[in-house]
């Protein structure tokens, strides 16, 4: 299944942050180890100070993510990145993902786990072609819990030769193993390349008639991979079909007293560029 790579790169992660760069640099930043980290900006008011109740109203869609800005000029054949597989906690007709997303226009293809109702978005729908039955899409996952080592999926999508848009995962020794593609019939606007890429946490909560579900680990983003879920080596494949760092990013997190997103950027060695995520959902504790 694909939810039993625990991908070398964890390695990398835990190495990183052995080599005093603290969690993920918090701590080789200046805090004392063992305290909690809050974000200070000196340029505007604390949020703290700016909470209200009407902060918290309910919303259907949220995402804490980092993106490309748009442009239809750009031209991506593909993206990869590894993410911690987290359980959030949902109610009925509600669902929490970490995904990887291609657009182009009206067509969009993603990638990624997901907890709560699926609805038309698995493989039980038309379209999408798997190919490796040894590795079936919409499994139960194994998923990481806080403190204790991440599970995490390294996926990759990228344009093939034949025009269709093909799903890779990567295994523990780098194989890179085929599970399935989109048909390129199935494209009107992504039929050349895409010109927007999401990496990131998205909640739907249909209707806003339940609080908030939790969003990746259930905890805001803090820099911290102890409780944070996180998203690292995000790449892009150009139009060149060479693998580089992603640019002209910015950074969307739409229901922020929810759910966060920061973004440490591209870091040296195997960890690549690394952005945390996620939030507690219906909750009044800002840092949690």
């Amino acid at each position: 299944m694909v939810s039993k790579f625990h991908l070398q790169a964890i390695a990398n992660v835990v190495e990183y942050q052995a080599q005093n760069h603290g969690d993920f640099g918090l701590e080789g930043d200046g805090r004392p180890s063992g305290t909690v980290p809050i974000l200070k900006d000196t340029n505007k008011k604390s949020d703290i100070t700016s909470i209200s109740l009407s902060d918290y109203t309910r919303r259907e869609h949220c995402h804490a993510m980092i993106r490309t800005k748009a442009n239809s000029a750009k031209k991506f054949m593909g993206t990869r990145a590894a993410m911690t597989i987290h359980k959030p906690k949902v109610q009925a007709n509600q669902w929490s993902s970490g995904r990887i997303k291609l657009i182009n226009g009206g067509d969009s293809i993603e990638a990624g786990w997901m907890a709560g109702e699926k609805g038309c978005i698995n493989t039980e729908c038309p379209g999408y072609v798997e190919v490796n039955e040894d590795f079936p899409l919409g499994e139960t996952l194994d998923y990481s819990i806080i403190g204790k080592a991440p599970w995490v999926i390294y996926l990759i999508i990228e344009k093939q030769h034949d025009g269709n848009w093909g799903l890779s995962v990567v295994g523990t020794n780098g194989t890179v193993i085929s599970l399935g593609y989109w048909p390129k019939t199935l494209f009107s606007t992504m039929v050349e390349a895409a010109s927007q890429i999401e990496w990131g946490g998205e909640i739907y909560n249909p209707g806003a008639s339940k609080p908030q579900p939790e969003m990746g680990s259930g905890k805001k983003a803090t820099y911290t991979s102890h409780t944070s879920a996180y998203i690292f080596k995000v790449e892009v494949t150009n139009e060149n079909y060479h693998i580089v760092q992603p640019y002209d990013i910015e950074k969307e997190a739409d229901c922020k007293h929810y759910y966060t997103v920061f973004d440490k950027g591209n870091l040296i060695g195997a960890i690549g560029h690394l952005f945390f995520y996620g939030g507690t959902g219906w909750s009044f504790c800002p840092f949690c």
